[in-house]
């Protein structure tokens, strides 16, 4: 709600402070029957790179604001 009203050129000031209801952790699943060790770590690791170097942090502030 808060990137629409950015959108449309309001500010975060003219909204009180959220009321959060609930919050996910985002998670993949691999089965560790499969042979994909490749596929595990390559994709640890770009989400690993994509946390340090504050690209979540960016998209977090783009579309929620801090």
């Amino acid at each position: 709600m808060l990137f629409t009203a950015k959108e449309m050129g309001y500010s975060k000031k003219n909204f009180s402070e959220p009321l959060i209801l609930n919050t996910k952790d985002a998670w993949m699943q691999f089965s560790k029957k499969a042979d994909e060790e490749k596929k595990r770590e390559t994709l640890k690791s770009a989400a690993k790179r994509l946390l340090q170097g504050g690209m979540i942090q960016n998209l977090t502030e783009k579309y929620i604001g801090n």
